[in-house]
């Protein structure tokens, strides 16, 4: 059984936006009692991780580690729900909620016919560490702070491999159980949270845009379609309505760091959206 409180530990970079922070506040606060909550900041994200699991070692408690920008998506109850049950029968040592991302999912892509799988390489964006799994583990190295103090280091960049990647791995060589559970939805906060999609959602999309001759890349709820160099449309939110017409939260004109609102809350048709690449890219070749 997990430890009836938790430790809830963010890495933090040195820009954390506010929106992570404002709703993670909020998730938190619905659980008060029964979080102990730490964060340290920093650009190197292997030390703010190595100093989670130190303070985890001190208070003794099982811990969950998530970067700041992601949000978990269910509430705190529900995700330890899942978290004892991948203990209690799955036998893990380490959990990990798959991480989407504007390129797919980072690691290893979730089965369809499982909702709990071990996982070979993955973020940990967001990641359950049992007490008992910290017990196991030895630092790597140690890195100088002021006053001659120095902090072991249980993560590490390799030549070939990210600080996560090498943490599964490594965990992984002692014997230990590394496990992705679907049913913990968390989403990747970008410009727009990225979250796990309803695959039947993706082909529609995919083949509505594919038989419309629009080129686009999707994401869960989200499409991006390309209209010149550095700049694309964005449509966030994307709900089918029927098999000419969708509903759209927002459609933003992004270019490089521009980024212009163009619509909110609104259904459009194919043949709207495809009016609408043809403007801008219009406005891209002059």
């Amino acid at each position: 059984m997990i430890s009836e409180k938790i430790l809830i530990c963010i890495p933090a970079g040195n820009l954390s936006l506010t929106s992570f922070w404002a709703p993670m506040i909020t998730w938190m606060l619905k659980d008060r009692d029964k979080i102990e909550f730490v964060s340290y900041y920093g650009n190197r994200v292997d030390i703010n991780r190595s100093r989670c699991i130190e303070y985890q070692k001190q208070t003794k408690l099982d811990m969950i580690m998530f970067d700041s920008d992601v949000l978990p998506q269910l509430s705190l109850s529900e995700i330890l729900k899942y978290l004892n049950e991948d203990i209690e029968k799955y036998s893990a040592d380490v959990v990990i909620a798959p991480l989407f991302s504007p390129i797919g999912y980072i690691g290893d892509v979730p089965p369809l016919d499982k909702d709990v799988y071990p996982v070979n390489v993955s973020s940990l964006g967001f990641v359950f560490i049992p007490l008992k799994t910290t017990e196991r583990l030895t630092p790597v190295s140690q890195y100088p702070l002021v006053n001659r103090i120095k902090i072991p280091l249980y993560f590490r960049y390799t030549e070939y491999t990210s600080e996560d990647y090498d943490f599964i791995l490594r965990v992984k060589t002692q014997g230990m159980k590394v496990l992705g559970d679907k049913r913990i939805k968390v989403a990747h906060i970008k410009y727009v949270p990225f979250v796990p999609p309803e695959f039947n959602q993706i082909d529609i999309i995919h083949n509505m845009f594919e038989q419309n001759g629009i080129q686009a890349i999707i994401n869960g709820n989200v499409a991006y379609i390309p209209v010149g160099i550095n700049s694309y449309i964005l449509l966030d939110g994307i709900q089918v309505k029927d098999q000419n017409k969708l509903f759209l939260s927002r459609v933003q004109l992004i270019r490089g760091n521009d980024i212009t609102t163009i619509a909110n809350d609104r259904e459009y048709s194919i043949e709207e959206i495809k009016n609408m690449i043809s403007k801008y890219l219009g406005i891209e070749e002059k």
